[in-house]
């Protein structure tokens, strides 16, 4: 009896909870579904490996897509996933709902909280605004000698690696993005450039996004009882402590000199760099009534992982693929010439409780779009306004995007325009010339990168010869 009451409860049960979701299914019915679909898990072993397998999986959803009008879908589990590639259509999406997956978005906020980027939206609203300030072009212009500097500094560092052959290039972009950021937003030199005993901040950082970026994508990671007896969560921890411990020096240290000085008085004159950590004390209301100290090590953290990791991948995903196509390298660094001479210094509606997901990759490989070459490298694409704002969308779209997009494009162009003028970037040995106009490898992280870190070899630029060359061209002109 008690047996045939608690099957009547699960069917009951079951009956109800597909009740319950009958818009969700009645969705899934209309949009084309990635195939091997099996129970219980859905598409979730499409993800099960390591970072590389897992990007093949995204990539594998981009192209899905892109074959069916920019519109697909997949089931993790018991949850149901829309992936677009299509611009008209994430230009309405990212209009139309500002909220984040609230399922998927837990997990990284027990690293980073209710920091900016992940924030329900009726505390990143305000918050934005709080942070708006020191993303203004005019702020961002002081903090160009920032970039110079430390740029300056990778580019002398990287003179050890000139003719040498084969390296990684990821861990000198890093440093300098991650010295910068410390800089701009703390006001703290950490020099990690010059001192690699200073390179465990970055590293810890490093590592505990590596561990949540993988959490959201693997479902048999979300409960707690399993991610928290991982052999990595312990060092995960000890990571994330250590960074909030930092943090939480800092501005203790900040709040002192402030108090000292006068929260109206954060800058010693007008010409000194306007730091995120002053803009938003001040613009949320000062020592007393503004950000707390949760709030501000939240907003500082978001900071120091978004300004460092995105400048760096763009610029190491930039220096790799101007190292496999010199024509491109050679127009940029004419173009660095003439500015700075011989110098050197789908129609379908969405319901509720659906997972939205912009596959950017795909987004960005578009041929409806970016034409039949769309896979080539061919910067000068951006010489002519796009067709459609939402077709180049790597800081997201819209209301909801990056705040920080200006200050990443001006750090990466500094370090890019610093690198170009005084090395020429070349593949790596040994690889043949057809295989150096296919894909990049690359594997899923925070910020998707290159498996092989961004291996490259550099030579060291003729000087002389060069400004002798630009001489000749005055003369024949």
């Amino acid at each position: 009896m008690i047996w045939q009451l608690l099957l009547v409860v699960t069917v009951l049960g079951v009956v109800y909870y597909r009740w319950t979701r009958r818009r969700l299914y009645q969705l899934a019915k209309k949009i084309p579904c990635l195939p091997d679909c099996y129970p219980v898990i859905g598409h979730a072993h499409i993800f099960a490996g390591g970072n590389e397998d897992i990007m093949q999986a995204l990539q594998t959803i981009g192209r899905t897509a892109n074959e069916q009008d920019g519109l697909t879908s997949f089931w993790v589990s018991n949850r149901l996933f829309v992936a677009l590639t299509d611009p008209r259509a994430i230009e309405v999406v990212s209009k139309a709902c500002l909220g984040k997956d609230e399922y998927l978005i837990k997990y990284i906020r027990t690293a980073i909280g209710n920091g900016s980027i992940f924030a329900p939206v009726n505390i990143w609203h305000p918050r934005r605004k709080i942070n708006a300030p020191f993303f203004s072009r005019k702020n961002l212009n002081q903090l160009v000698p920032v970039f110079d500097a430390k740029s300056s500094i990778m580019a002398d560092l990287l003179q050890a690696e000139a003719g040498r052959g084969d390296f990684p290039i990821w861990r000198y972009i890093t440093t300098f993005t991650f010295d910068t950021v410390c800089e701009t937003a703390i006001n703290t030199p950490i020099n990690t450039q010059k001192y690699p005993d200073h390179y465990y901040l970055l590293t810890a950082i490093d590592e505990c996004t590596q561990l949540l970026a993988k959490r959201v994508l693997q479902p048999w990671l979300h409960p707690d009882i399993i991610f928290e007896r991982l052999p990595a969560y312990k060092r995960f921890q000890e990571h994330l402590q250590r960074a909030y411990r930092f943090l939480e020096e800092i501005i203790q240290n900040k709040k002192e000199k402030m108090s000292e000085r006068g929260i109206k008085n954060f800058k010693n004159n007008k010409d000194d760099i306007s730091h995120f950590i002053d803009v938003i004390v001040q613009s949320s209301g000062g020592l007393e009534k503004g950000y707390s100290d949760l709030e501000l090590r939240e907003e500082l953290l978001v900071f120091m992982i978004a300004g460092s990791d995105t400048s760096a991948t763009a610029v190491s995903f930039t220096t790799v693929l101007l190292s496999r196509y010199p024509e491109v390298q050679e127009k940029v660094y004419q173009e660095l010439q003439e500015v700075f001479g011989d110098k050197f210094a789908s129609g379908t509606t969405l319901v509720d409780s659906t997972t939205v997901m912009f596959n950017i990759w795909g987004t960005h490989r578009n041929a409806e779009y970016w034409g039949r070459d769309a896979e080539a490298f061919r910067p000068e694409r951006f010489l002519r306004p796009l067709p459609h704002a939402a077709m180049f969308v790597p800081f997201s779209h819209s209301v909801r995007n990056c705040i920080g997009a200006t200050y990443a494009m001006m750090s990466a162009k500094t370090a890019l325009a610093n690198l170009l003028r005084r090395y020429r970037l070349l593949p790596p040995a040994g690889v043949r010339a057809a295989d150096l106009q296919r894909p990049l490898h690359v594997k899923y992280d925070i910020m998707m990168k290159a498996v092989d870190n961004f291996t490259l070899r550099i030579e060291e630029r003729n000087r002389k010869s060069v400004t002798l060359n630009a001489v000749d061209n005055l003369i024949e002109k």
